[in-house]
């Protein structure tokens, strides 16, 4: 979209586009969440109350971590609690087409926990880093973790966190036996005073990760890390996704796309201009306000057409900087090839030589269709047809033979040849047929 919009192809956003250093088995994180987008009236199609309380839809967001980029985004009914799973696999997918030697972990809070998710991303060979749920096993898993195997560590202002580590064994619905986790969790409690009188006990995090290479400290600040998806959704509301519009659910979802993509926009501009420091919160209002949202004037002078900007906006240097830098980015007059796309191995199919022209006429006894964006026999009235949907058959031998993905046999009837638009025979072919049969035909 972006190529198209500036006219340069895909091979100039290599360095900066969604798979930005991750050809070489960089990691790459991608967090999944859901928000709830209210909707005002009961007409609208797929607008229920869901877990909230609050009526209007629930869609599912994969926003990658580093960038801020909506890799996937998908619309859902207001009570819908599932399409988690399919989500997830699609979410790799595109990855996997975007960056195949990038290695990939997969952050999501409590709604998105369950074993089939676990199995289905050790599949993929994705990592995880999904919070868990306190049901009765991961309630004695915390209890059987020893008050010496905490540790304390720097989370809040006031009060205190500590964070251990535990092993979680599930059982498996088939013969592969038991199922073990890795369990990280933190505890908090408020610091000495009236408040913790009221509260005097811990409050518990669990999350499961196969994260071996952190240990449970810097797996604790790596899944609470994960907070940071709620930017990108509080940018795709920003972005019109705060209200639907339509009262068709299928318009809606193109509603969530547009604002997917002008989120993503928004970010790669910013990117490609150096507009912002890469370690600074980009927004799409601050681009617009920055970049988009200037005054100016169209005049003309000595026969050229100027555009004047304010040269006191107070943004003005970072306008030209992003001008000169859009502007110095490589061009390609060919398509770069898609990373991690099959490389077919196969020659390149050349279509077979032209015969000679052999058009049918009135003492012809056999039916042959040319294969060329305007026939001699074309009707005057009929509407002019691309050159690829003409079929191309000749002599309708018993032999099959394809030409544009359509088979021509003998078999063929006199019928099915009337219907095709494309398909022109002279009169006399058609009497001789009608006369001669199948036989007459070949």
């Amino acid at each position: 979209l972006f190529a198209a919009l500036t006219g340069r192809s895909g091979h100039g956003l290599a360095p900066y586009g969604p798979h930005e250093h991750t050809h070489n088995g960089a990691e790459m994180t991608v967090d999944l969440d859901s928000t709830v987008c209210e909707a005002f009236g009961k007409s609208k199609h797929g607008a229920a109350y869901g877990h909230t309380g609050v009526l209007g839809y629930h869609p599912l967001a994969a926003v990658r971590d580093d960038t801020g980029e909506v890799v996937h985004a998908r619309m859902r009914s207001g009570s819908s609690q599932r399409g988690h799973l399919r989500f997830a696999a699609e979410t790799l997918a595109r990855l996997a087409r975007l960056a195949p030697a990038a290695a990939v972990t997969v952050r999501a809070d409590a709604g998105f926990f369950s074993y089939e998710m676990v199995d289905r991303l050790r599949a993929r060979g994705a990592r995880y880093s999904i919070t868990v749920p306190h049901n009765a096993k991961v309630k004695a898993a915390i209890a059987g973790i020893d008050d010496n195997d905490w540790a304390s560590i720097a989370y809040t202002d006031s009060g205190e966190a500590q964070v251990a580590e535990t092993t979680i064994t599930t059982g498996r619905r088939d013969s592969q036996g038991p199922r073990r986790l890795r369990l990280v969790v933190r505890r908090t409690r408020l610091p000495e005073g009236p408040q913790r009188e009221l509260w005097p006990h811990w409050r518990h995090h669990a999350f499961i990760t196969d994260r071996d290479d952190l240990d449970a400290e810097a797996a604790d600040a790596y899944h609470r890390a994960h907070a940071r998806v709620e930017l990108a959704i509080r940018d795709l509301k920003d972005n019109g996704l705060a209200h639907c519009p339509s009262g068709n659910f299928c318009a809606n979802a193109a509603h969530l796309g547009c604002a997917a993509l002008a989120h993503n926009l928004a970010r790669w501009c910013a990117r490609l201009a150096h507009a912002t420091h890469p370690h600074s919160l980009t927004t799409s209002a601050g681009v617009r306000r920055r970049l988009l949202a200037v005054c100016g004037r169209l005049v003309n002078h000595s026969g050229r057409h100027r555009l004047r900007m304010p040269a006191h906006w107070p943004w003005a240097t970072n306008i030209t900087q992003a001008l000169r830098h859009i502007r110095n980015l490589p061009c390609s007059s060919e398509r770069a090839p898609r990373p991690g796309a099959p490389q077919h191995t196969h020659p390149k199919r050349h279509k077979p030589p032209k015969p000679p022209d052999t058009s049918p006429t009135r003492s012809d006894s056999t039916c042959s269709v040319r294969t060329h964006p305007t026939p001699a026999h074309k009707h005057p009235n009929q509407p002019p047809q691309p050159a690829h949907r003409w079929i191309q058959a000749y002599g309708l031998s018993g032999t099959t033979r394809r030409s544009s993905g359509w088979p021509v046999t003998s078999a063929m009837s006199l019928k099915s040849l009337s219907k095709c638009r494309t398909v022109s025979p002279a009169p006399s072919a058609v009497a001789a047929i009608r006369r001669s049969g199948t036989e007459g035909a070949r």
